[in-house]
């Protein structure tokens, strides 16, 4: 009777270890997906953001461009005035057109 009993306890102790076994596996593979479903979202994340990003640095560049024309157009003007410093003219273009290509960078 006591030999039928222990082998009823270790049949019952391999079914729980089998069920252990098959429940990590089951946990393992769980977590497996969460992470490619977590990788697959980073991934999203990051594009959208990338596409935001370079979405801005065109704005500004356009943006940055319209300034230069404008600020050419006006150059222009100037310099067909009688008595304007062309010097002064000349440095205040340069300053304006670095800071314009200073703020497209930013």
């Amino acid at each position: 009777m006591e030999g039928t009993i222990l082998l009823e306890l270790e049949r019952a102790e391999l079914a729980a270890r089998e069920r252990r076994l098959r429940a990590e596996g089951e946990a393992e593979e769980e977590l497996a997906r969460a992470r490619e479903g977590a990788a697959r979202i980073s991934a999203g994340v990051d594009r959208a953001i990338g596409e935001a990003i370079e979405a801005r640095r065109r704005a500004l560049d356009a943006e940055a461009r319209g300034e230069i024309e404008a600020l050419e157009r006006e150059l222009a003007e100037l310099e067909g005035e009688p008595g304007v410093d062309r010097d002064r003219v000349a440095f205040r273009r340069a300053v304006e057109l670095v800071v314009a290509s200073v703020l497209a960078e930013g």
